[in-house]
Parts: structure tokens; C-alpha cells; sequence
């Protein structure tokens, strides 16, 4: 124990000289979630919209106002002639484009099919897919309304009564929808490995680089007692991190948080101990801190965005990238910590995720150790 504590306090000693070591322990963080926060939202409000209304009765007013009303749409722009909505949308000004033909009202009123036209900017598919959907739900609960109320006047359903069939969506978990929900918990997860896995590769690779790593082949040091000393400072650190990330999202995000916090501690611990094992293995390989930035950098970043189910679902990727994404250990901790996060669920749900998570933190201290051996050797 006692050698454990003297690396520990070497090791607490280069950390306070390196100011870059607490920059990247304590304010990249910070950067990145706040950063991404609030960039990766897929939520879709206030679309600027172009409407020509060649009708210009009550019944294509009521329709606009139903659209410009709504979360989804904001500050439109009348048009007198359709070719006005190219140079809207050429120049920006405008994502789509409302037109209401001049005989809209004539056919609603004979309950005749009847066509408004809907110019979308589809060069972001995004915002394409997400206008055609708030549009066509708008239209749909317009129509309805009418149809309700065609009906009450021929006296066909009883006054005030609606259509027979009446869908009720129940959300779970986030009942708002709200894209920062989904996100947000998934970002501490990525920035958690990323900024773990980054601190320990560069302490190994720093003794070789500075040429100190001599002073511990002599030293009568066991090879484990050198990696646990050098491990548990980043361990401090990371802890550190964690609260500091988790406090952001519950109360800057305003994530809700429903699960036990001491289940997630442990889960987080865990994953913290796997992240640290993956760092001081690229540290044994790279011997200098450039190269280990490098490989660190690449072997969690990389995967933990794209291969992991963060941005991209995993069933929708060609089966041999399914496959590696097993090995990819922020895989396992989304599913955790948006489980307790917005489901509220824990270890007796989870627990599959959080052996494969122990089994692969064992696997890369093992691993760790060996290669450390064979690299003094």
C-alpha cells in the first residue's frame, strides 16, 4: 500500500505542473457539453414559412392561422405570385412554402378533395422530413374539424360529439420529446470516456518521453502497484469530472434524473475504471504524449460518436459494423445511463450491460499489465 501511495503522490505532483492536465480534466469538458448541448438538437421550431392565400376567405385564414400558431412555424411572408417563394427560399428567408388554392373554400364547403400545395427546401432532408410531418399533422387535424363539423350541421353525429375513432399517444419517459433529453445524458457518457481515456494515456507516455520511466525499473515497485498508483489520481479526477458534468445536465440541461444515484455512481465507477485501463494501455504502446493524444483521441472519440448508438441506430448499420460495435464500451453505458436517467430503471434491469462492462474492464488491466512488462522490458 505504501507504493501505491508514493506513485500516487508523484503522480498528483505532475499533475499540479501540468496545467494542461486540468484543462483538459475540467474545463474541455465543460466546453463540450455545453457546446453540443445545445447543437445536437433535432427539436424543429419556429420554420420560417412563405403562404400564398388565393383564397382569401375564412376557411384558408383559419388554416393559417393554424400553422403560423403552432410551436412549429413563425414569421411568414404573404406572397402575391408562387414564383415569390424560389427567391425566399434561394435566399434563405424562408423553409417553405404554404399555397392555398383560389377555389379552397368552394370545395371544402362541398366536401370535394381539395389540394394545398406545400414548397419544401429539402437541401437538409432533416428539416424536410420534420416540415412534411408537422405540416401533414396540421392539415390532418384541420380536416378532421371540418369533417366534424360538416357533419354536426347535417345533423349526421350530435352537437359537439367528434369522429368515432380518436387516437391518444401516451409518451413515456419524455413526454415532451424534447431532443436535449436524448442527447444530453449520452454526451456525459462520450465526454466521460473521451476525457478519462485521454488523461491516463499521457502518464505512462510522459515517463518515457521525459525519460523518468528508468527511475521506476529500478525502483522495487511490483508492475500492478505502479499502474494503481498512477490510476488512482485520475480516478480523483475523474470522480471530480463526473459530479461536475452530471450537475450540468440536471440543472443547466434540465435533465430529470429518475434512477438511484448511488446505482449510477456505482455504474459510472465501473465505467470509469474500464476508461482508465483503455488510457494507460495506449499510454504503454505510444511512447510519447503526442502519439498517445493521437490514438486516444481516435479509439474513443470515433467509435463512441458514430458506432456506439449515440447518433446513429445501431439496427439500421450494415451487420458487420453491428458486430464491432460490441467491442465499443460507451455501447453499454448509453443504455445505462438513459435508463436511469429517463426510465428510472436499474441494476436488476441492467445488469447485463454492467458485466459486459466489468469483463471488459478486468480484460484491459489484464491486458494493461502485460504490456506494461513486456514494454520495460
Amino acid at each position: 500500500m505504501k507504493n501505491i501511495l508514493a506513485v500516487f503522490i508523484k503522480e498528483i505532483i505532475h499533475i499540479r505542473r501540468d496545467l494542461r492536465t486540468l484543462y483538459i480534466a475540467f474545463i474541455y469538458p465543460i466546453l463540450v457539453l455545453v457546446l453540443f448541448g445545445f447543437a445536437l438538437k433535432l427539436d424543429l421550431n419556429y420554420i420560417p414559412l412563405a403562404v400564398g392565400d388565393f383564397d382569401n376567405s375564412s376557411r384558408s385564414r383559419e388554416l393559417i392561422s393554424r400553422f403560423v400558431n403552432s410551436r412549429y412555424f413563425t414569421s411568414y411572408y404573404y406572397i402575391s405570385d408562387i414564383k415569390e417563394i424560389d427567391s425566399l427560399i434561394n435566399k434563405g428567408k424562408v423553409w417553405a412554402g404554404l399555397i392555398i388554392p383560389a377555389d379552397f373554400s368552394r370545395k371544402i364547403l362541398k366536401q370535394e378533395p381539395c389540394t394545398v400545395e406545400l414548397v419544401i427546401d429539402a437541401s437538409d432532408n432533416n428539416v424536410a422530413n420534420q416540415v412534411i410531418g408537422f405540416s401533414q399533422a396540421i392539415i390532418q387535424q384541420y380536416s378532421a374539424d371540418e369533417l366534424v363539423s360538416s357533419l354536426n350541421l347535417q345533423g349526421m353525429i350530435a352537437k359537439g360529439q367528434g369522429l368515432p375513432l380518436k387516437l391518444e399517444p401516451r409518451v413515456w419517459y419524455n413526454p415532451e420529446l424534447r431532443s436535449t433529453n436524448y442527447f444530453v445524458p449520452s454526451l456525459i457518457a462520450v465526454i466521460m470516456m473521451m476525457i478519462t481515456t485521454v488523461l491516463t494515456s499521457l502518464t505512462i507516455a510522459k515517463e518515457f518521453e521525459i525519460g523518468t520511466i528508468e527511475s521506476l525499473l529500478v525502483s522495487p515497485l511490483r508492475k500492478y502497484q505502479i499502474l494503481l498508483g498512477k490510476m488512482l489520481p485520475y480516478i480523483m479526477i475523474s470522480l471530480a469530472n463526473w459530479v461536475l458534468i452530471l450537475m450540468l445536465g440536471i440543472f443547466y440541461f434540465n435533465i430529470p434524473f429518475k434512477g438511484s444515484l448511488f446505482q449510477f455512481f456505482l455504474a459510472s465507477l465501473i465505467f470509469l475504471f474500464l476508461a482508465l485501463n483503455l488510457g494507460l494501455l495506449i499510454s504503454t504502446i505510444a511512447k510519447s504524449q503526442q502519439t498517445a493524444w493521437m490514438l486516444s483521441l481516435l479509439g474513443t472519440m470515433l467509435p463512441s460518436f458514430l458506432l456506439s448508438g449515440f447518433i446513429f441506430p445501431i439496427e439500421n448499420m450494415p451487420v458487420l459494423l453491428q458486430l464491432i460495435t460490441y467491442l465499443v464500451p460507451v455501447r453499454y453505458f448509453l443504455v445505462i445511463i438513459r435508463g436511469m436517467f429517463l426510465k428510472g430503471i436499474g441494476v436488476s434491469e441492467l445488469y447485463r450491460e454492467i458485466l459486459v462492462l466489468v469483463f471488459m474492464g478486468i480484460a484491459l488491466f489484464t491486458a494493461t499489465i502485460l504490456k506494461f512488462k513486456k514494454s520495460l522490458g
